[in-house]
């Protein structure tokens, strides 16, 4: 398997090659798991262990590097213009059962436009969730200015969440299962309620019950852009 500066010259090389070339030289030089309906468009991605599966997809313009991990679930897509990486200086996994460097996301997540994830503690973007909007930043290593070192933990995002635009999203923060965070929140440490709204710095809950309506109900998918196909679907 191709390491080192060999690597990196390859991925550069395929990034204009028609996708059913590149995926079969994913396939074979980096033993990349591409499911045969999944596609990468213009991106650069380095990642140790990629796996992607049916009808998910990485859009144009992105940069994926330094990642040991990166699993894109059923249907789901990064967009364009995204940064999505960890730091160099983090080898091996994060200490603690489960953990691990890189980024995973469930069926039908998204991830959409210009926003930088640092995956060193690891991210996890749970079915029907999404990064929407643009420029949020998701930190997962910080300095521990009291213990005098750089320490990493991750960042989880519950279901069908609704991440606005322009949050920053600090290490080891959670946010339950049906949540809608504000946009220019940041968000610090786990928020207290599923289905709630949250907003301001540091984000607190603004309204509880709010994970009912037509992006908490649909089965699969994104929003559809006409209301002529929300009626159309009986919602």
């Amino acid at each position: 398997m191709l390491q080192g500066k060999a690597r990196l010259v390859v991925l550069f090389a395929t990034i204009l090659l028609p996708w059913r070339i590149r995926r079969l030289l994913y396939i074979r030089l980096f033993g990349w798991r591409i499911a045969p309906s999944a596609r990468i468009g213009r991106s650069f991605v380095d990642v140790d262990q990629l796996t992607m599966a049916p009808g998910s997809s990485i859009g144009h313009l992105n940069v994926i590097r330094n990642m040991p991990l990166l699993e894109v679930g059923e249907g789901s897509g990064i967009h364009q213009w995204n940064w999505i990486t960890t730091s160099a200086e983090f080898d091996g996994p994060p200490p603690g059962e489960g953990r691990f460097r890189g980024l995973k996301m469930g069926s039908y997540s998204a991830i959409l436009l210009r926003h930088y994830l640092d995956c060193s503690g690891g991210i996890t973007i749970g079915n029907n969730a999404a990064l929407a909007g643009v420029r949020s930043t998701l930190l997962t290593h910080q300095a521990n200015a009291h213990a005098g070192y750089v320490m990493t933990a991750p960042i989880e995002i519950g279901e069908y969440c609704l991440i606005s635009s322009d949050v920053r999203i600090t290490p080891g923060s959670v946010v339950p299962p049906r949540s809608i965070v504000a946009m220019g929140a940041v968000v610090t440490g786990a928020l207290p309620e599923a289905g709630g709204l949250y907003g301001g710095v540091p984000a607190k809950l603004l309204r509880s019950n709010v994970g009912v309506g037509g992006w908490f109900s649909r089965v699969r998918g994104q929003l559809p852009t006409d209301p002529r196909e929300t009626r159309a679907e009986g919602r």
